[in-house]
């Protein structure tokens, strides 16, 4: 991911997922929410939560603030213990203030 410069960035991640736990009532299931590593460079993986978005085909956004270097950074996303969320695509946003 390239940024204009040095500082603090918003990574705007267009995910979606449709998770539920069979709680044995077919009317009412439990929804879940999915976690991410998101990794910036060499610095430590950050666990962040992504809200279920009721189906498979319909991303919303989550707004992760990030730090980034002037130039080429590394963004690494995973999950080494369950499915991370559909990511659709991931936007950069400069904060100003």
């Amino acid at each position: 991911m390239d940024a204009p410069r040095s500082g603090r960035h918003v990574l705007v991640v267009h995910h979606a997922h449709n998770d539920r736990r069979d709680n044995g009532h077919a009317c009412n299931t439990d929804i879940m929410s999915r976690t991410a590593d998101i990794t910036v460079g060499s610095g430590p993986p950050r666990t962040v939560t992504f809200k279920n978005t009721w189906s498979q085909g319909d991303y919303w956004t989550l707004g992760v603030p990030v730090g980034l270097k002037k130039g080429s950074n590394t963004v690494m996303f995973g999950n080494a213990s369950a499915w991370a969320p559909n990511i659709d695509r991931i936007e950069l946003g400069r904060v100003v203030g």
